[in-house]
Protein backbone atom coordinates (compact mmCIF):
# COMPACT_ATOMS: atom_id res chain seq x y z
CA UNK A 1 0.00 0.00 0.00
CA UNK A 2 0.84 3.27 -0.59
CA UNK A 3 2.95 5.41 2.29
CA UNK A 4 0.65 8.26 1.70
CA UNK A 5 -2.46 6.58 3.44
CA UNK A 6 -0.98 6.72 6.59
CA UNK A 7 -1.06 10.56 6.78
CA UNK A 8 -4.16 12.29 7.76
CA UNK A 9 -5.23 15.55 6.48
CA UNK A 10 -8.42 16.78 9.05
CA UNK A 11 -8.85 16.10 12.13
CA UNK A 12 -11.77 16.02 14.90
CA UNK A 13 -12.36 14.70 18.66
CA UNK A 14 -9.35 12.16 19.08
CA UNK A 15 -8.77 9.82 16.30
CA UNK A 16 -11.31 10.74 14.34
CA UNK A 17 -9.29 11.59 10.91
CA UNK A 18 -10.11 12.37 7.63
CA UNK A 19 -6.97 10.77 5.14
CA UNK A 20 -5.23 13.33 3.47
CA UNK A 21 -5.20 11.86 0.33
CA UNK A 22 -9.47 12.16 0.83
CA UNK A 23 -9.21 15.68 1.78
CA UNK A 24 -7.18 16.66 -1.02
CA UNK A 25 -9.36 15.01 -3.24
CA UNK A 26 -12.22 16.52 -1.77
CA UNK A 27 -10.60 20.36 -2.74
CA UNK A 28 -9.83 19.23 -6.41
CA UNK A 29 -13.55 18.01 -6.78
CA UNK A 30 -14.99 20.91 -5.54
CA UNK A 31 -12.43 23.10 -8.00
CA UNK A 32 -13.68 20.54 -10.95
CA UNK A 33 -17.49 20.86 -9.83
CA UNK A 34 -17.25 24.97 -9.34
CA UNK A 35 -15.82 25.12 -12.91
CA UNK A 36 -18.98 22.73 -13.95
CA UNK A 37 -21.54 24.97 -12.03
CA UNK A 38 -20.12 28.30 -13.06
CA UNK A 39 -19.34 28.33 -17.21
CA UNK A 40 -18.53 32.19 -17.11
CA UNK A 41 -16.20 31.47 -13.88
CA UNK A 42 -14.67 29.37 -15.78
CA UNK A 43 -14.33 31.13 -19.10
CA UNK A 44 -12.97 34.29 -16.82
CA UNK A 45 -10.03 31.85 -15.62
CA UNK A 46 -9.36 30.47 -18.91
CA UNK A 47 -9.29 34.09 -20.48
CA UNK A 48 -7.15 35.56 -17.81
CA UNK A 49 -4.54 32.67 -17.47
CA UNK A 50 -4.04 31.98 -20.87
CA UNK A 51 -5.06 28.45 -20.55
CA UNK A 52 -7.63 26.57 -22.80
CA UNK A 53 -10.64 26.01 -20.84
CA UNK A 54 -9.73 21.94 -21.21
CA UNK A 55 -5.89 22.27 -20.08
CA UNK A 56 -6.94 24.63 -17.15
CA UNK A 57 -9.59 21.96 -16.16
CA UNK A 58 -6.59 19.64 -16.13
CA UNK A 59 -3.93 21.80 -13.88
CA UNK A 60 -6.92 23.09 -11.86
CA UNK A 61 -7.62 19.42 -10.84
CA UNK A 62 -4.13 18.97 -10.45
CA UNK A 63 -2.65 21.54 -8.12
CA UNK A 64 -5.31 21.77 -6.42
CA UNK A 65 -4.40 18.00 -5.23
CA UNK A 66 -1.22 19.81 -3.92
CA UNK A 67 -2.73 22.28 -1.93
CA UNK A 68 -2.08 20.75 1.82
CA UNK A 69 1.55 19.37 0.39
CA UNK A 70 2.68 20.93 3.32
CA UNK A 71 0.49 18.49 5.85
CA UNK A 72 3.19 15.85 4.91
CA UNK A 73 5.47 16.93 7.13
CA UNK A 74 6.34 15.28 10.06
CA UNK A 75 6.04 18.26 12.24
CA UNK A 76 2.38 19.15 11.06
CA UNK A 77 1.37 15.26 11.52
CA UNK A 78 2.58 15.47 15.19
CA UNK A 79 0.42 17.80 16.23
CA UNK A 80 -2.34 15.46 16.73
CA UNK A 81 -1.38 13.76 19.93
CA UNK A 82 -3.83 10.91 19.71
CA UNK A 83 -2.11 9.78 16.51
CA UNK A 84 1.22 10.74 17.97
CA UNK A 85 1.60 11.01 21.57
CA UNK A 86 5.70 10.85 21.70
CA UNK A 87 6.22 13.37 19.31
CA UNK A 88 10.17 12.91 17.50
CA UNK A 89 11.70 16.58 18.50
CA UNK A 90 13.59 15.81 15.32
CA UNK A 91 10.77 17.24 13.28
CA UNK A 92 9.46 20.76 15.23
CA UNK A 93 6.35 22.31 13.81
CA UNK A 94 8.02 25.58 13.26
CA UNK A 95 7.18 26.56 9.80
CA UNK A 96 3.47 26.54 8.35
CA UNK A 97 1.97 23.71 6.27
CA UNK A 98 1.48 26.31 3.65
CA UNK A 99 5.10 27.74 3.50
CA UNK A 100 6.16 23.83 3.84
CA UNK A 101 4.05 22.79 0.47
CA UNK A 102 5.95 25.03 -1.24
CA UNK A 103 9.28 24.33 -0.23
CA UNK A 104 8.77 20.54 -1.15
CA UNK A 105 7.57 21.36 -4.43
CA UNK A 106 10.73 23.56 -4.85
CA UNK A 107 12.78 20.70 -3.46
CA UNK A 108 11.05 17.64 -5.47
CA UNK A 109 9.55 18.77 -8.40
CA UNK A 110 11.25 22.37 -9.38
CA UNK A 111 13.01 20.49 -12.13
CA UNK A 112 11.97 17.69 -12.68
CA UNK A 113 11.67 16.81 -16.37
CA UNK A 114 9.04 14.38 -16.28
CA UNK A 115 6.48 16.21 -14.51
CA UNK A 116 6.79 19.58 -16.80
CA UNK A 117 6.47 17.53 -19.58
CA UNK A 118 3.41 16.24 -18.34
CA UNK A 119 2.59 20.32 -17.40
CA UNK A 120 3.50 21.66 -20.30
CA UNK A 121 2.65 18.94 -23.08
CA UNK A 122 1.32 21.96 -24.77
CA UNK A 123 4.05 23.68 -25.40
CA UNK A 124 4.79 25.17 -28.89
CA UNK A 125 8.32 25.28 -30.00
CA UNK A 126 9.39 29.17 -29.74
CA UNK A 127 8.67 29.42 -26.64
CA UNK A 128 11.47 30.86 -23.79
CA UNK A 129 12.90 27.79 -22.00
CA UNK A 130 11.96 29.20 -18.47
CA UNK A 131 7.85 29.72 -18.75
CA UNK A 132 7.22 26.12 -18.07
CA UNK A 133 9.20 26.89 -14.60
CA UNK A 134 7.98 30.43 -14.05
CA UNK A 135 4.19 29.70 -14.97
CA UNK A 136 4.29 26.38 -12.63
CA UNK A 137 5.95 28.13 -9.64
CA UNK A 138 3.06 30.62 -9.36
CA UNK A 139 0.41 27.90 -9.58
CA UNK A 140 2.36 26.11 -6.99
CA UNK A 141 2.48 29.45 -4.94
CA UNK A 142 -1.02 29.86 -5.21
CA UNK A 143 -2.82 26.78 -4.38
CA UNK A 144 -0.01 26.25 -1.66
CA UNK A 145 -0.92 29.95 0.18
CA UNK A 146 -4.66 28.97 0.04
CA UNK A 147 -4.82 30.76 3.61
CA UNK A 148 -5.27 34.24 2.28
CA UNK A 149 -1.32 34.90 1.91
CA UNK A 150 1.32 33.51 -0.52
CA UNK A 151 3.65 30.87 1.32
CA UNK A 152 6.95 32.23 2.39
CA UNK A 153 9.92 32.24 0.12
CA UNK A 154 12.27 30.43 2.76
CA UNK A 155 15.28 28.28 2.34
CA UNK A 156 14.91 25.81 4.99
CA UNK A 157 16.27 22.64 4.83
CA UNK A 158 13.95 19.81 3.49
CA UNK A 159 15.03 17.39 6.00
CA UNK A 160 14.54 19.59 8.90
CA UNK A 161 10.68 19.09 8.51
CA UNK A 162 10.23 15.84 6.45
CA UNK A 163 11.27 12.68 7.31
CA UNK A 164 12.85 9.95 4.57
CA UNK A 165 9.29 8.74 4.56
CA UNK A 166 7.57 11.87 4.19
CA UNK A 167 9.47 13.11 1.15
CA UNK A 168 8.65 9.20 -0.38
CA UNK A 169 5.13 9.71 0.39
CA UNK A 170 5.08 13.27 -1.28
CA UNK A 171 6.53 11.41 -4.45
CA UNK A 172 3.88 9.07 -4.47
CA UNK A 173 1.04 11.18 -4.05
CA UNK A 174 2.34 13.90 -7.37
CA UNK A 175 2.75 11.04 -9.25
CA UNK A 176 -0.77 9.75 -8.39
CA UNK A 177 -2.08 13.46 -8.71
CA UNK A 178 -0.13 13.29 -12.15
CA UNK A 179 -1.95 10.11 -13.27
CA UNK A 180 -5.53 11.43 -12.14
CA UNK A 181 -5.27 14.61 -13.65
CA UNK A 182 -2.31 15.66 -16.51
CA UNK A 183 -2.62 14.53 -19.80
CA UNK A 184 -0.56 11.61 -20.78
CA UNK A 185 0.17 12.95 -24.30
CA UNK A 186 -0.37 15.90 -25.95
CA UNK A 187 -3.33 17.73 -26.80
CA UNK A 188 -4.28 19.31 -30.05
CA UNK A 189 -4.82 22.75 -27.61
CA UNK A 190 -4.31 26.65 -28.89
CA UNK A 191 -2.76 27.26 -26.01
CA UNK A 192 0.21 29.68 -26.31
CA UNK A 193 2.64 28.94 -22.95
CA UNK A 194 4.39 32.42 -23.96
CA UNK A 195 0.63 34.13 -23.36
CA UNK A 196 0.12 32.10 -20.33
CA UNK A 197 3.49 32.99 -18.89
CA UNK A 198 2.88 36.74 -19.35
CA UNK A 199 -0.60 36.54 -17.91
CA UNK A 200 0.71 34.41 -14.74
CA UNK A 201 0.70 37.72 -12.47
CA UNK A 202 -2.94 39.07 -13.09
CA UNK A 203 -4.08 35.23 -13.16
CA UNK A 204 -2.54 34.44 -9.70
CA UNK A 205 -5.00 37.23 -7.50
CA UNK A 206 -7.84 35.05 -9.17
CA UNK A 207 -6.48 31.34 -8.91
CA UNK A 208 -5.83 31.98 -5.42
CA UNK A 209 -9.04 33.10 -4.63
CA UNK A 210 -10.43 30.08 -6.63
CA UNK A 211 -8.02 27.71 -4.31
CA UNK A 212 -9.49 29.43 -1.12
CA UNK A 213 -12.98 28.74 -2.06
CA UNK A 214 -12.74 25.53 -2.84
CA UNK A 215 -10.59 24.51 0.00
CA UNK A 216 -13.40 26.30 2.28
CA UNK A 217 -16.22 24.04 0.55
CA UNK A 218 -13.92 21.20 0.35
CA UNK A 219 -13.47 21.04 3.91
CA UNK A 220 -17.05 21.42 5.64
CA UNK A 221 -17.89 17.85 7.22
CA UNK A 222 -21.45 17.94 6.40
CA UNK A 223 -20.57 17.45 2.66
CA UNK A 224 -17.31 16.17 2.76
CA UNK A 225 -17.62 13.37 6.06
CA UNK A 226 -14.62 11.52 7.63
CA UNK A 227 -13.50 7.94 5.61
CA UNK A 228 -10.94 5.98 7.38
CA UNK A 229 -10.90 3.08 5.01
CA UNK A 230 -8.36 3.36 1.70
CA UNK A 231 -9.80 3.34 -2.20
CA UNK A 232 -8.68 3.75 -4.73
CA UNK A 233 -8.22 7.38 -5.55
CA UNK A 234 -9.40 7.44 -8.45
CA UNK A 235 -13.19 5.61 -7.43
CA UNK A 236 -13.21 7.88 -4.58
CA UNK A 237 -12.63 11.36 -6.93
CA UNK A 238 -15.80 9.91 -9.17
CA UNK A 239 -17.51 7.90 -7.32
CA UNK A 240 -17.63 9.75 -3.64
CA UNK A 241 -15.66 13.74 -3.49
CA UNK A 242 -17.37 14.67 -7.16
CA UNK A 243 -20.65 14.10 -6.22
CA UNK A 244 -20.04 15.27 -2.32
CA UNK A 245 -18.59 18.65 -4.42
CA UNK A 246 -21.61 19.31 -6.58
CA UNK A 247 -23.98 19.08 -4.04
CA UNK A 248 -21.78 21.28 -1.04
CA UNK A 249 -21.88 24.00 -4.01
CA UNK A 250 -26.00 23.79 -4.83
CA UNK A 251 -26.22 23.89 -0.66
CA UNK A 252 -23.59 26.96 -0.71
CA UNK A 253 -25.89 29.82 -1.90
CA UNK A 254 -22.62 30.52 -4.04
CA UNK A 255 -24.56 29.89 -7.40
CA UNK A 256 -25.74 32.87 -9.32
CA UNK A 257 -29.65 32.47 -9.88
CA UNK A 258 -31.16 33.17 -13.43
CA UNK A 259 -32.89 36.55 -14.40
CA UNK A 260 -36.34 36.95 -14.68
CA UNK A 261 -37.49 37.79 -18.42
CA UNK A 262 -38.46 41.70 -18.52
CA UNK A 263 -41.50 42.44 -19.81
CA UNK A 264 -42.37 45.62 -18.98
CA UNK A 265 -42.42 48.23 -16.32
CA UNK A 266 -45.96 47.11 -14.89
CA UNK A 267 -44.00 44.23 -13.84
CA UNK A 268 -41.66 45.96 -11.02
CA UNK A 269 -43.89 49.32 -10.45
CA UNK A 270 -47.69 48.62 -10.45
CA UNK A 271 -48.16 52.11 -9.79
CA UNK A 272 -46.53 53.59 -12.94
CA UNK A 273 -49.15 53.67 -16.29
CA UNK A 274 -47.05 55.77 -17.58
CA UNK A 275 -43.08 56.15 -17.65
CA UNK A 276 -41.67 59.35 -17.38
CA UNK A 277 -39.72 60.16 -20.34
CA UNK A 278 -36.20 59.17 -18.78
CA UNK A 279 -37.87 55.89 -17.96
CA UNK A 280 -38.74 55.55 -21.64
CA UNK A 281 -35.32 55.98 -22.13
CA UNK A 282 -33.97 53.38 -19.84
CA UNK A 283 -36.31 51.01 -21.41
CA UNK A 284 -34.96 50.93 -24.41
CA UNK A 285 -31.17 51.46 -23.70
CA UNK A 286 -29.50 48.00 -24.83
CA UNK A 287 -27.65 46.30 -21.75
CA UNK A 288 -24.97 44.55 -22.48
CA UNK A 289 -23.49 41.19 -20.88
CA UNK A 290 -20.39 43.07 -19.29
CA UNK A 291 -19.92 45.70 -16.62
CA UNK A 292 -21.58 49.04 -17.54
CA UNK A 293 -21.73 52.50 -16.30
CA UNK A 294 -25.03 54.66 -16.66
CA UNK A 295 -25.20 58.02 -15.20
CA UNK A 296 -28.94 59.54 -15.14
CA UNK A 297 -29.19 62.88 -14.54
CA UNK A 298 -32.92 64.97 -14.63
CA UNK A 299 -34.88 67.12 -12.62
CA UNK A 300 -37.22 66.47 -9.30
CA UNK A 301 -39.38 64.06 -9.77
CA UNK A 302 -38.62 62.59 -12.70
CA UNK A 303 -38.58 58.98 -11.59
CA UNK A 304 -34.62 58.84 -11.21
CA UNK A 305 -35.09 55.92 -8.98
CA UNK A 306 -37.07 53.79 -10.69
CA UNK A 307 -35.55 54.25 -14.26
CA UNK A 308 -32.37 53.09 -12.31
Amino acid sequence: MERFWSYWGKSGEGSDIHPLVFHKLDVAATGLALLEAMPKLHERLSEVSGLCRNLLKRWIGFFLALHDLGKFSRGFQQLNKSLHPRPDSQYPYTIRHDTLGYIAWRKLFAYDELLLDQLAAWQEDDCDDDDPLDLIDTWIQCVTGHHGKPPDTVQAPMADHFSPADQEAIKEWVSTAAQLFLPSSPLPLGCKLSVANGRRHDASWLLAGFCTLADWLGSNRDHFPFRTAPMDPHAYLQEIAIPQARRAIAASGLLPVAGAEFSGLPQLFDFIDTPTPLQAACLETPLANTPQLHILEDVTGAGKTEAA
